[in-house]
């Protein structure tokens, strides 16, 4: 069996949950928008020259374009200067220009919000993990604490949680969640449309018969020794 983390970093504070492929996959693919995130490139000044670049690589550019390398490391020799690694590059003094980038990030400083999700894939064999693959995310402030409160709150749960069978179709569920999941991702149910907004609730409460359906379906609980889904 795989395993599946959700590592949430606020700042530098960054908490690991263990959770279970449905929701893994179901984060996967509701968080997508929000993968490819990276840094603002800073604008770099020749101290020599006097002549500012959007970034690095425009810098680089410039280098080539005088004939004085065709290194394809001219970008990471100049950002070194820049970091006050290393004293020139190219016969040059280069520094970032900070005023205008300090601006601009002065809003996000110390509001750091990143989700990573993590598959180890298990051996043939069975017997370890050896590899694994990681996507990163970057969500605003309000949407990161809306997730961070459902994770608490599912991992809380998860002890709690028993597998739950819907007897029009046969399939058993881990638990409420994961069949509220299931449910969310219909969207047409019976043929209505369903938002799936507390869904495990509802499904819960048809298992406890407070209601007799769930989205025109019956549910109750299932044997933990039973295949679940």
């Amino acid at each position: 069996m795989n395993k599946y983390t959700i590592t949430l970093e606020e700042n530098k504070n960054i908490k690991n949950y263990k959770i279970k492929e449905d929701l893994f996959l179901f984060l996967i693919n509701k968080l997508k928008p929000f993968q490819n995130f990276s840094q603002p490139s800073k604008p770099i000044k020749c101290i020599e020259t006097g002549e500012i670049f959007k970034n690095a690589r425009h810098a680089s550019n410039h280098i080539k374009n005088l004939g004085l390398s065709d290194s394809r490391s001219i970008d990471a020799a100049i950002k070194r200067v820049c970091k006050g690694q290393r004293e020139s590059a190219f016969g040059y003094h280069w520094e970032f220009v900070l005023d205008d980038y300090k601006q601009e990030t002065s809003l996000t400083k110390g509001k750091k919000h990143i989700v990573r999700l993590k598959q180890d894939l298990q051996t043939i064999k069975g017997r370890s993990y050896t590899s694994s693959h990681s996507t990163s995310y970057r969500l605003d402030e309000t949407l990161f604490k809306n997730l961070k409160n459902d994770i608490e709150k599912y991992s809380a749960d998860l002890n709690r949680q028993r597998p739950v069978k819907c007897l029009e179709t046969g399939r058993i569920f881990f638990s409420e969640h994961s069949a509220g999941l299931w449910i969310k991702e219909q969207k047409f149910v019976n043929g209505n449309y369903v938002n799936g907004n507390n869904a495990n609730i509802i499904i819960k409460d048809a298992c406890n018969g407070i209601r007799e359906k769930a989205y025109g379906y019956h549910w109750e609980f299932a044997d933990e020794e039973k295949e679940i889904i």
